[in-house]
């Protein structure tokens, strides 16, 4: 049986934060930022 966890904004929000941090806080620069359209694109939004 498959399961499924639904994400409202403030853990999309939140994990994005995280990800932000660690980018920054490892000196990453990226010169792209892709997101899978499954998705992807909002928080590839958020993080450019």
């Amino acid at each position: 049986m498959v399961s499924y966890h639904r994400y409202g904004w403030e853990d999309i929000e939140r994990g994005t934060l995280k990800l932000v941090q660690d980018i920054l806080r490892d000196h990453y620069q990226p010169d792209i930022i892709i997101g899978i359209s499954k998705g992807g694109v909002i928080i590839a939004s958020l993080i450019s």
